[in-house]
């Protein structure tokens, strides 16, 4: 990053909030596309791992990748992609080449400096040292070399755009010529390129599909900061996704993105880049989340809508099932008004609400699926409208319901039956049920990990009262 001033959670809520019946974004005409996967930068991760652990924890997911950054006064660091690997993380390698503390301006770190040699016998050795190590290894050196902060950017420190291919080519040679095939080459361009003339251009520094196996960008959004205004998600990375795609088809990654807490919504932000992913951004294949205090705080538990945002993204990630004649799926919609939840198993319910209710509701895809030839979905699930919030409410138990119509039949209106559930634990799937004491709402979730996320994240407001039905696959 640079330092100048520059599950399908299966959510049942009780609030899906609106005076018509809830409904979102695009539909999946991207559902071919692979789930994109999370990984994180965490400061002292991955020499340390109970920091990255515990973040795991909170957002109620694994992280794929774990970006760590080091310079050139360090070897490999065989203990620290050790425990990640251990962990079943990959780690990548930042691999910087400066004396932090010395700025932009130092001769020795330029590209020609590299291209020349100089680094040599230090690339050898680490390119050894990571062959031997034998798990693969990421590697992302010379990143964010079309911006002006570091001393390998092209046009900074005596460099020019045309010297990079070189460097970057005799790195890779190096690590080609050490059999090193286990390290994978991340390069990764800054989003925006600064200074933003058409010699410092993204396509420049482009070494060919020979020398990189992974491409990706690096962009964040600093909101009201000194280094920059509220962006949009779109606003960051649109365009250099357009240029980066143009360039290859190799695999796509954010290697670098966050967002600031001033000057915008930080939860809509991120509600809003989990959304994006499969439907504007398919060649995404995974994106890396630069969880830290430093320029802005950019953990996502800098609040605690943006931490229940990123539980939501995480669990919108899940897979699809496959199509099924018998499996019926139940699809979501996330309310981004109220942060409420809603689902429906009428396929002309959710396309009006695509067609007509996008600008409110996000459509989140398939929630989980119903074997409708299985006799065990015997249960029917009733459904409420609550005309005082715009909600809905879910139950299967018909003493519940009856009570609901009884005592409150002027504020909850009865929809009759949603679809049919299971009324049994054996060999079903239980869906679980918190209680909202701040708003006096429900939340269903059929997914183990966001239960345990919320469990362990916001208890002090969501009551857990365990599963109340099931649904048979």
């Amino acid at each position: 990053m640079k330092t100048r001033a520059l599950l399908a959670i299966v959510i049942f809520v009780v609030i899906a909030a609106s005076a018509a019946l809830p409904m979102a974004a695009p539909a999946r005409a991207f559902a071919a596309a692979p789930t994109p996967w999370i990984g994180f930068y965490v400061p002292g991760a991955p020499m340390d791992v109970s920091s990255l652990a515990t973040l795991e924890s909170r957002v109620g997911g694994s992280a794929k990748v774990s970006n760590y950054f080091q310079n050139t006064t360090e070897g490999f660091l065989s203990a620290a992609a050790g425990n990640a690997v251990t962990r079943g993380t990959i780690p990548m390698a930042t691999l910087e080449f400066w004396n932090g503390a010395n700025g932009v301006n130092q001769p020795s770190f330029s590209l020609k400096s590299i291209s020349g040699g100089a680094f040599d016998a230090y690339l050898h050795s680490y390119a050894r040292s990571a062959k031997a190590f034998g798990s693969e290894v990421w590697l992302r050196p010379l990143h964010e070399m079309n911006g002006n902060w570091y001393p390998w950017c092209g046009t900074v420190n005596g460099n020019t755009p045309a010297d990079f291919v070189p460097a970057w080519r005799h790195i890779r040679d190096i690590f080609t010529a050490e059999g090193a095939t286990n390290v994978k080459f991340v390069w990764a361009p800054n989003a925006d390129s600064v200074p933003g003339t058409a010699a410092n251009a993204i396509a420049a520094y482009w070494p060919g599909d020979a020398y990189v196996d992974y491409v990706a960008m690096d962009g964040y959004n600093f909101g009201g900061t000194t280094a920059g205004s509220w962006r949009s998600f779109d606003s960051v990375f649109a365009s250099a996704y357009a240029k980066v795609t143009a360039l290859s088809a190799k695999p796509l990654i954010i290697a670098e993105t966050a967002c600031s807490p001033i000057g915008g919504d930080k939860a809509a932000w991120i509600a809003n880049m989990f959304a994006s992913l499969p439907a504007s951004y398919p060649r995404i294949v995974g994106v890396v989340w630069f969880n830290t205090n430093k320029e802005a705080d950019w953990r996502v538990e800098s609040s605690s809508a943006s931490l229940a945002a990123f539980v939501s993204g995480m669990a919108s990630l899940v897979p699809e099932p496959p199509a099924s004649p018998t499996a019926m799926p139940v699809y979501r919609f996330y309310n981004t008004r109220t942060s409420t939840h809603f689902y429906t198993a009428n396929p002309a319910e959710r396309n009006q609400v695509l067609a007509t209710l996008a600008a409110t509701y996000r459509y989140e895809g398939v929630a989980y699926t119903i074997n409708t030839l299985n006799t065990a979905n015997d249960a029917s699930l009733f459904r409420f409208y609550n005309v005082s919030t715009g909600t809905h409410f879910y139950t299967a138990n018909v003493a519940e319901r009856d009570s609901v119509i009884a005592r409150m039949g002027n504020t909850y209106h009865y929809e009759g039956v949603a679809y049919h559930v299971s009324a049994s634990s054996s060999g079903t799937t239980p869906v679980f049920r918190f209680y909202n004491t701040s708003t006096g709402t429900h939340f269903y979730t059929a997914n183990p990990a966001e239960r345990d996320s919320v469990i362990a994240n916001l208890s002090a407001t969501y009551n857990f009262e365990g599963p109340v039905f099931f649904v048979a696959n």
